[in-house]
């Protein structure tokens, strides 16, 4: 059974926060990451171009043995 409780303030969840700056990105505007996270990027990136039916388009590659860079290129 759960206890009902009064008066407990709400936790609100900042929707403005964004891990990842892709709506900030403007078309060759790109950002460095360690390479370990690039499938994790990639994802987020198709993810965001979906959601957000901006027409925003993004590339990854490595730079390295230890970074990659994502570009906004659309």
């Amino acid at each position: 059974m759960y206890e009902i409780e009064k008066d407990v303030p709400v936790v609100l969840i900042r929707k403005s926060f964004k891990k990842y700056p892709f709506d900030l990105m403007a078309v060759g505007d790109s950002f460095k990451f360690d390479v370990k996270f690039l499938n994790r990027i990639r994802t987020n990136a198709s993810i965001y171009s979906s959601k957000h039916k901006k027409n925003k388009k993004f590339t990854l590659g490595k730079i390295s043995d230890t970074e990659a860079r994502c570009w906004r290129i659309k």
